[in-house]
């Protein structure tokens, strides 16, 4: 998976998922989930953390195991990020700009911020042995 972000160098990283019995849930059955490969749930999540020159530092979410294997929505913009540890919601995507706004209603009177990224996902299977 890359994450290209700006002008810097695309950030590489790998994600392997695993099929599992999530034997967890007695109301609604157990069934079969996926995960990243060593975790202990299927909600656990991978982020990226970068520098930006303008905002500091910059958290993006990848998308989770469950959404790359059924690939629904993997390379849109995150709906949730941080900036230097606040949260900023997903107000509106173009292409690969996307504006986001301060989570909190009290802090309303900050402005909105504008980054660009692009997250592309390379799908390389793994042979059982």
């Amino acid at each position: 998976m890359n994450l290209d972000y700006g002008v810097q160098d695309s950030i590489t990283t790998k994600i392997q998922c695993e099929e599992y019995y999530d034997g967890q849930c007695s109301t609604r059955g157990n069934s079969w989930a996926w995960r990243e490969a060593g975790s202990d749930s299927k909600y656990d999540e991978n982020e990226i953390e970068l520098e930006d020159k303008t905002f500091g530092s910059v958290v993006i979410p990848l998308p989770r195991c469950v959404d790359l294997v059924k690939k629904i929505n993997v390379v849109k913009a995150e709906s949730i990020i941080k900036i230097n540890g606040e949260t900023f919601f997903l107000i509106q995507s173009s292409g690969d700009k996307h504006t986001y706004g301060p989570s909190d209603f009290n802090e309303r009177h900050k402005q909105n911020i504008e980054i660009e990224y692009r997250v592309r996902v390379e799908y390389v299977p793994v042979e059982s042995s």
